[in-house]
């Protein structure tokens, strides 16, 4: 057992975020040091090779064969490594899935930004639980919100298919292969101001992120072999990127508001409906539910561009949706009627312009929220497609998260109660 006298609340079972098996700490193995201990039976022969230690120092830290300290733990199933965190904090698993060229990979660059600088309003520390495995978001990070030179133009890189990038993992079980995709890893856990934190090691989360491209959810790309979407099937939320830009009906309404080069061009990457459906489905098939089942777990739909569309909604730039709590905590809370009056307005224009796409969503789904966000505030440059460092001003990008560890996360951050008339 790792540190086993230095956990406090070590957890009784643990659930690998990468093949999603659950096991007992004590099945936990290491990783070995030692440059004479490469190769692994699961993860090849550049890993460092796994094992069940026998020896220990004073610290709990395991000691491999050729007498190197260890620190870093893996999955006993997949050899996949563990982070820490996950030895006494919750996971709260959350899928995000949207067709080419939606914005989501930069709506997900600036979530996580702008987590890690509101969360602390709410009396939450959000600190990375494993720098490696979010090495790429940290990338788009600097890019984006730490650039040097915020005066020239900057891009992100869509998201890879399974096998061309590092977003994934290849794991051999014998003669068979599977592909993993790595999820981001984020440790959110409660300061002394937090209402919650007297119980704090039950309510703190450690966020599993996972992010595909749009190519994974072409049929036959998910199997046992690639079970690269089959996270969303453990997931306590789902998000879903609709973007109103690849939609012609939104396009003809908001030829009249904006100059965006995605309004005006029109390009289609993918139909959103076939992306979407065939989320669905994956999820009834790997979750055993038919097809007049509603799934239980909540359905974010995150709408980009807010920027390029915006004024279908509303006027102006969205207001923050928290405030101070009247209690005389420190600590804010997420104003929840304000999110939930905005879902509405926007489910009514969705309702206008998309039908199918709420009727879908609703159907599949017995808890919607429909967000309007901008991952930069601003249209992309028309003739290079980047964005200028120096002007891109988030709108709502930490909302779906915050909204929906507020609603469904077990007490992470505090909100107010929607009120009745």
């Amino acid at each position: 057992m790792p540190n086993g006298q230095q956990l406090k609340n070590l957890r009784r079972t643990i659930k690998c975020p990468h093949c999603w098996e659950i096991f007992p700490p004590d099945e936990l193995r290491w990783a070995s040091v030692h440059s004479d201990l490469l190769g692994d039976t699961r993860l090849g022969d550049e890993a460092n090779r796994r094992f069940t230690p026998t020896r220990y120092n004073v610290a709990g830290n395991a000691i491999d064969a050729y007498g190197s300290v260890c620190s870093e733990l893996a999955c006993p199933h997949c050899h996949l490594s563990i982070a820490r965190p996950l030895l006494e904090i919750q996971p709260w698993f959350a899928s995000i899935a949207g067709t080419p060229a939606c914005g989501k990979s930069f709506f997900l660059t600036a979530m996580i930004n702008r987590l890690r600088d509101i969360c602390p309003v709410f009396s939450v520390s959000f600190i990375d639980a494993d720098s490696t495995a979010n090495r790429l978001i940290c990338d788009y990070e600097e890019r984006l919100f730490y650039s040097e030179t915020p005066d020239s133009m900057t891009f992100i890189d869509k998201t890879d298919t399974p096998g061309l990038s590092d977003s994934y993992d290849q794991v051999r079980y014998g003669t068979e292969t599977r592909t993993y995709p790595r999820p981001f890893l984020f440790s959110m856990q409660l300061t002394d101001q937090h209402p919650n934190y007297e119980r704090s090691w039950k309510v703190s989360r450690v966020l599993c992120l996972y992010d595909n491209s749009g190519e994974s959810f072409r049929p036959g790309t998910d199997d046992a072999q690639s079970p690269v979407t089959r996270h969303m099937a453990h997931s306590q939320v789902l998000f879903f990127c609709f973007d109103p830009t690849q939609d012609p009906s939104w396009r003809d309404a908001c030829k009249g508001y904006t100059q965006d080069v995605q309004v005006q061009k029109g390009t289609v990457t993918a139909r959103q409906e076939i992306v979407f459906n065939e989320m669905i489905e994956r999820i009834r098939k790997h979750t055993g539910l038919s097809q007049d089942q509603q799934h239980s777990q909540p359905l974010v739909v995150i709408v980009t561009k807010f920027d390029a569309w915006g004024q279908l909604l509303t006027k102006g730039r969205l207001p923050d949706p928290w405030q101070e709590n009247g209690n005389g905590a420190t600590s804010a809370g997420l104003n929840l009627p304000l999110i939930s009056s905005t879902s509405n307005k926007l489910r009514s224009l969705l309702q206008e312009k998309s039908p199918s796409f709420v009727h879908t969503a609703e159907r599949f789904a017995d808890k919607v929220l429909y967000v309007p966000v901008s991952a930069t505030g601003v249209s992309p440059d028309s003739q290079q497609g980047g964005f200028f460092p120096r002007d891109i001003k988030p709108m709502w990008c930490e909302v779906p998260m915050l909204a929906s560890l507020a609603r469904w996360g077990g007490g992470v951050i505090p909100f107010f109660k929607e009120t009745t008339s």
